[in-house]
C-alpha cells in the first residue's frame, strides 16, 4: 500500500531550479543535458558556454571563471579551454609563477638576463632557464630568430 503523501519532496533540492554548491558553483536543473548528473543538474557555466558559443562542449572542455568568482556565469566572464590550460593558468596562480614563454621572450628580447628576470620573479636561474628550454628555446641565436620572428610579423601587419 503507497505511503500517503504529507506534501514534502524527499529531496530538499527537488523544487529548486537553481543552487548553489559549497565550493560556489552554481547548479541548474537541466535533466535533458547529456552530462547531467544523475539529480538532472548540470553545472551552470558549462550552460552558458554552450549557449554562447552554439553547440555542446565536449567532456574535456573547461570552462575558467576569468574573475575567479565560480557563480558569476556571464558569458563575457567564461572562457573555454582545455584541461591542460586550466591546470596551467591555476598553476601559475597558486605558485606565484606570473610568467609565460611569450613574457620572459620579451624580457630577453629587452636585454635582461636570465638572473636578473630570475631575480625580479623570485625564482632561481635554473627555474626560468628549464622553463624556456622546455618550450623549445636554447640559447641566443633562439632569441635573435624570434626577435626576427616578430618583427617580420609586425612589418607584414603594417602593409
Amino acid at each position: 500500500m503507497p505511503r500517503a503523501s504529507v506534501g514534502r519532496s524527499r529531496c530538499k533540492m527537488a523544487k529548486k531550479r537553481i543552487y548553489y554548491r559549497d565550493d560556489g558553483y552554481m547548479m541548474e536543473f537541466s535533466p535533458w543535458h547529456p552530462f547531467a548528473h544523475k539529480s538532472g543538474y548540470a553545472f551552470q557555466h558549462r550552460l552558458a558556454m554552450e549557449e554562447k558559443i552554439g553547440r555542446l562542449l565536449w567532456p574535456w572542455e573547461h570552462i575558467h571563471h576569468l574573475n575567479d568568482i565560480p557563480w558569476d556565469n556571464r558569458p563575457e566572464n567564461l572562457a573555454l579551454m582545455t584541461l591542460r590550460e586550466h591546470k596551467s593558468m591555476h598553476a601559475r596562480r597558486q605558485h606565484g609563477t606570473p610568467y609565460d614563454f611569450d613574457t620572459i621572450l620579451r624580457h630577453l628580447v629587452d636585454g635582461m638576463t636570465y638572473p636578473e628576470i630570475a631575480k625580479m620573479y623570485g625564482r632561481d636561474k635554473s627555474t626560468i632557464v628549464q622553463h624556456m628550454t622546455s618550450r623549445g628555446f636554447y640559447k641566443s641565436r633562439d632569441l635573435l630568430a624570434a626577435v626576427e620572428k616578430a618583427e617580420s610579423v609586425q612589418a607584414s601587419e603594417r602593409e
